[in-house]
């Protein structure tokens, strides 16, 4: 049974999980998450120990912390099970989003984007003589500074002379970071249009089913009258005028009976014994 449990540790909220994650405790966690973000608490950490998450609920959470960077703020995954954290990486290329090995990391990661201005978000990056999986996102270390020793070098040794004629290669350009803020950007308003367009279809379908059920209970009453109608129609007999001819006959014949059985015993007539 999934447990959870809510936490803060100075502006970052951190939601614990302990027991496997069903598809049922979906839900769950995505109102409790969405709640936090939409409530201004837009610095969140979700921390889980177990070695599996549903394929929805990653892609909830990616789409939580779309919601976040629109309020300056974001969403990470904490994951102490280097199962786990094979399965974030693989899970989107690239993977936008951040998951750490440890809290302590990933509040470092919230103590760095508070100290430092907004930058263009990168994804996970791993490396093949480190472990791939601590974590992903993390900032590297910064290398003590050290003075270079520079030996004394001829020019020609530094920069050999190159050849008449040869090709000059250019240096590849690296992406400006103002391409990258634009392409974030562009995915979150068609994010937010693919919203707005599921919203309408929605509504749509549910005017559709309130007419058609409106449409049916009228059927529904139409039919039942017409029930009634036919069942009334159905007590009456298909000659009424011969049938009250025929019951005007038989009463005649009962009273000539009586008249006869009156005439046959006078006594029974005049009301004596």
């Amino acid at each position: 049974m999934l447990k959870i449990t809510l936490s803060q540790d100075r502006a970052v909220n951190i939601l614990s999980t302990s027991g496997s994650i069903e598809d049922r405790d979906v839900p769950a966690l995505k109102a409790g998450v969405g709640k936090l973000i939409r409530d201004g608490k837009n610095q969140v950490i979700v921390e889980t120990s177990e070695g599996r998450m549903p394929e929805v609920l990653i892609r909830e959470l990616m789409q939580l912390d779309l919601l976040a960077r629109e309020m300056a703020g974001r969403l990470v995954v904490v994951a102490t099970n280097a199962e786990l954290r094979t399965q974030l990486i693989n899970f989107a290329r690239p993977m936008t989003l951040e998951g750490f090995a440890s809290r302590d990391l990933a509040q470092s990661f919230f103590d760095q984007m508070n100290a430092a201005p907004l930058g263009p978000i990168s994804g996970a990056v791993a490396s093949d003589d480190t472990d791939p999986l601590i974590p992903m996102g993390a900032p590297p270390a910064a290398a003590p500074e050290v003075a270079p020793v520079v030996p004394a070098l001829a020019p020609e040794a530094i920069l050999p002379a190159i050849p008449a004629g040869a090709p000059v290669l250019a240096a590849p350009s690296a992406p400006a970071p103002e391409a990258s803020a634009a392409a974030v950007s562009a995915a979150e308003e068609q994010l937010v249009k693919l919203k707005a367009e599921i919203r309408a279809r929605e509504q749509g379908e549910t005017g559709q089913l309130r007419e058609s059920v409106a449409r049916l209970e009228n059927e529904n009453k139409a039919l039942v009258d017409r029930l009634g109608t036919y069942l009334v129609e159905r007590r009456k007999p298909m000659n009424e005028a011969a049938y009250q001819a025929r019951i005007s006959e038989l009463e005649e014949k009962i009273e000539k009976l009586l008249e006869e059985m009156g005439q046959a015993d006078p006594n029974k007539k005049d009301g004596k014994s």
